[in-house]
């Protein structure tokens, strides 16, 4: 997401030997998971993009469970899981994002991309989708029979495709070299975060077309869905966060950080924003004023150095948070704001997501 490194450009090793969609079995990992099965109804996904893996952890963040190799060379980025729970689609861009997501980042490339659709239930990849452009993501619909995946290109769109077959539904433009693609909370509205556009489209799901673009800061990367009904979108550029109300679609903060935000993610008691701060190796908590109900500096806490991505337990007690550069995961005690551990992964880990 973020990051002060130059970017390396992976090719998509043998890309050629992939069908539009096909089967991509994973002996060794169903086999780690035959012995440790007690992930298989809820874990923690790590998305290695320099090893082509995903890292599984115990829901308590205490030990590495298991790891699923991906494509070589795929480069994979974030990745969220179906309604369901049974299946988890990764983005598979083939490019280094850690260098940043400028103009020499990523983004304005004709390149091809890949989505892959992990079972969770085997730990194989049951299908490879390719892609006329690469994607930041892919996120199942609400109803879970849709994936939409946003087009990083200079001409931006968004792909929606039948979460079954694979088949294009729809093609949506929207503004220039798009990247995260997020859904509200109530699933009601489709957040497209343009970098070279500076602003945000948001799409009416069911019709499949654009309802407002808003102008936000340089370069945004997501608008990353909060419990209360606000989406939090990270500037990189403008280094700040821009608070909308996805009922009405107004800015209602703009929030200065500082430093180039990696990611920003809403904890489940709704009083505080953790942003990642990659250049200090940090989060940096808001905390939300009841009066105003704006957000003001509140506290830090050191993780590791590139910290990326954020995620919370479903019960809010535990934070885990990705450091590329580390190559590991930190655990952190919510309630304590300690880090009670960090546990290695594989090389350059970016997206978590939690079953």
């Amino acid at each position: 997401m973020n990051f002060f490194y130059k970017p390396i450009i992976i090719l998509l090793s043998g890309f050629s030997l992939y069908a539009c969609s096909t089967a991509f079995p994973n002996q060794n990992s169903q086999t780690l998971l035959r012995q440790q099965n007690m992930w298989a109804k809820e874990g923690v996904f790590v998305v290695n993009g320099a090893d082509a893996s995903v890292s599984v952890l115990d829901p308590e963040g205490t030990k590495v469970m298991s790891k699923i190799a991906l494509p070589s060379g795929s480069f994979p980025h974030h990745a969220y899981v179906s309604p369901d729970r049974n299946t988890l689609a990764v983005s598979l861009p083939g490019m280094d994002f850690s260098g940043g997501h400028g103009d020499g980042g990523h983004g304005g490339m004709p390149m091809p991309g890949r989505i892959a659709l992990l079972d969770l239930n085997s730990g194989q990849i049951k299908s490879i989708k390719n892609t006329p452009a690469m994607h930041h993501n892919a996120i199942f619909s609400p109803d879970g029979k849709e994936i939409w995946a946003a087009a990083m290109e200079s001409r931006g769109r968004v792909f929606v495709y039948d979460a079954n077959s694979f088949a294009l539904l729809n093609e949506i433009p929207v503004g220039q070299k798009p990247a995260e693609i997020t859904f509200s909370a109530d699933g009601q509205k489709v957040f497209v975060a343009n970098g070279g556009s500076h602003s945000v489209s948001v799409i009416d799901p069911f019709k499949k077309e654009v309802i407002s673009t808003l102008a936000v800061g340089k370069n945004p990367v997501g608008a990353w869905v909060g419990s209360d009904q606000r989406m939090y979108v990270d500037n990189e550029e403008s280094q700040s966060i821009s608070v909308i109300n996805s009922r009405n679609l107004q800015i209602e903060q703009t929030l200065p950080l500082g430093f180039m935000p990696g990611m920003a993610a809403l904890h489940p008691n709704q009083t505080e924003l953790w942003v990642s701060d990659a250049q200090n190796g940090k989060v940096v908590v808001f905390s939300r004023l009841q009066e105003t109900q704006t957000f003001t500096r509140n506290r830090e806490l050191s993780t590791g150095a590139g910290a990326h991505a954020i995620a919370f337990s479903k019960d809010g007690k535990k934070a885990f948070v990705s450091n590329q550069e580390a190559g590991n995961v930190s655990v952190i005690d919510v309630l304590l704001f300690k880090k009670e551990r960090d546990l290695r992964v594989g090389n350059k880990p970016n997206g978590l997501a939690l079953r």
